[in-house]
């Protein structure tokens, strides 16, 4: 589920920063992946983003660790002591401690890192808890720490439940590049920063390049859908699905979060678009929202005012 990328050489030295007791990282974004707009001979200039996973034990000794190896990367909330700071990462949703905009001078690069629990990794990808790491994770991304088989199959769940909340939310006739779309959309419904900090074209720009990743992860996913799902041997092409009632029912039985929240229940399927798009956008809207208030402090003032600079940028240069 991880492609092997012209970075990966790079992400690893740049893990090598860090405190051990790590059980998974991942980089994701155009510092990593193409994306429409940001050239790949470009791709190191890009804010390298990563996410480093942390055994739920070890979470205060590794933040201890790391301001002791790392101070600069951390705000004044250093001061208050990883106590303070391990619990501030799993109170507030999205459960992850960020620090943003951190120079490597021997890389010439700049990264932000995002720190989380095994646990918490593992409750977003099976449970759609906050969709935060989960919908990056319904990307292609660059895994540079290979994870467990426990991480490893909640990795699975969160790329089948991706594929059939895609299909619930499209027709009966649809080609490739709809059915990707849609996917990489899942994650930004309701996403406040998509209206400021954004380019409206983010998904659009992703999607486009990474045709053949996109493929290339879901094809299992695809064929077991075999038997109500019609789609080219190549994935590449004009998909259609059956759409009875009976089989909308079973897609979103499969999806107990869904299912089971306000009006989509048993007896009636209604507008089950609108409903799964509502109840979707409320948890993504949630999470951003927290998350992103919660990163001011983490980050510090005056690397907040840049970081949103850059994001605004991104906004109105389109």
């Amino acid at each position: 589920m991880g492609s092997v990328g012209a970075g990966l050489d790079l992400c690893r030295r740049i893990i090598k920063r860090f405190p051990h007791h790590l059980c998974f990282s991942f980089a994701y974004g155009s510092g990593v992946k193409s994306q429409i707009g940001y050239e790949k001979k470009q791709l190191n200039k890009n804010v390298v983003d990563l996410v480093l996973c942390i055994e739920d034990e070890q979470l205060q000794n590794w933040h201890t660790e790391n301001i002791q190896k790392n101070p600069e990367d951390y705000s004044g909330m250093k001061i208050l002591g990883s106590s303070v700071i391990a619990k501030y990462q799993t109170i507030i949703p999205a459960q992850v401690y960020c620090n943003t905009l951190i120079p490597i001078k021997k890389e010439n690069i700049t990264i932000k890192y995002g720190v989380t629990r095994k646990s918490d990794l593992i409750k977003d990808l099976t449970h759609w808890q906050e969709v935060y790491l989960s919908g990056r994770l319904q990307k292609p991304v660059q895994f540079i720490q290979e994870p467990d088989e426990i991480i490893r199959k909640a990795l699975r769940r969160n790329l089948q439940t991706a594929l059939t909340v895609a299909l619930l939310l499209l027709p009966e006739k649809f080609n490739d590049y709809n059915l990707f779309h849609t996917i990489a959309q899942l994650s930004y419904s309701g996403d406040f920063r998509m209206i400021f900090g954004e380019n409206p074209n983010k998904v659009k720009n992703i999607v486009q390049p990474q045709l053949d990743s996109f493929r290339e992860l879901y094809k299992p996913f695809i064929f077991a859908e075999k038997d109500h799902l019609h789609f080219p041997g190549s994935l590449s092409g004009e998909y259609s699905q059956d759409k009875s009632d009976e089989r909308v029912f079973s897609q979103l039985k499969s999806i107990p979060f869904i299912y089971s929240s306000d009006k989509l229940g048993k007896h009636s399927i209604g507008n089950y678009r609108d409903e799964v798009k509502r109840i979707l956008g409320r948890r993504v809207f949630r999470s951003s929202a927290l998350q992103s208030l919660k990163n001011i402090p983490t980050a510090g003032i005056i690397k907040s005012l840049k970081y949103s600079y850059k994001k605004a940028l991104k906004t109105f240069s389109h």
